[in-house]
């Protein structure tokens, strides 16, 4: 009887085991864990904006996923290429809104939601503003986050469009 016992408090101690990890992140680390991937939010953003590609590329793990629609990009220099290959505009995202959910202490998910702004042509160097018809786009990005040997990255991203301005392209 004592060894089903035993058996029976350790089979419970080991389904609880991992939300008790969980559970020992502590607020400080919850905190940090929000700030930096934030922080890979607008990165992302701020590479894409100036079609910084090795930057963007190492918002990434090494074997990161970006998907733009159906299409899907995979590992750093797959994605280093498609911003030298795509970047072709003036371009400015603008997270209004990010949601970032804790896993574990080495792996996040994230949402964010941002205003999208497209030029007819690239910005030149001293260059006036361009001028734009509205609003390009209001999209939703998803997220997931891995704590690498690196520090933080995005492991994965989706974009989702939700809304579509006079201003797209």
């Amino acid at each position: 009887m004592k060894i089903k016992q035993r058996y029976l408090a350790f089979a419970l101690l080991w389904s609880v085991f991992p939300m008790a990890v969980i559970a020992e992140i502590d607020t400080r680390s919850e905190s940090e864990i929000r700030i930096l991937c934030e922080q890979l939010f607008a990165d992302y953003a701020i590479y894409i904006d100036h079609l910084n590609a090795d930057g963007f590329a190492n918002t990434f793990t090494p074997d990161g996923v970006f998907w733009h629609g159906d299409e899907a990009v995979h590992g750093r220099e797959k994605l280093q290429r498609y911003i030298e290959e795509h970047g072709n505009q003036a371009h400015m995202i603008m997270f209004t809104t990010i949601d970032i959910d804790i896993q574990s202490e080495s792996q996040a998910s994230g949402v964010g939601y941002a205003v999208i702004l497209n030029g007819n042509r690239q910005v030149q160097q001293d260059d006036a503003p361009i001028q734009m018809q509205g609003i390009t786009a209001a999209s939703q990005y998803m997220a997931n986050f891995q704590l690498t040997d690196e520090g933080w990255k995005i492991s994965s991203m989706a974009i989702e469009g939700k809304f579509r301005g006079p201003g797209y392209l």
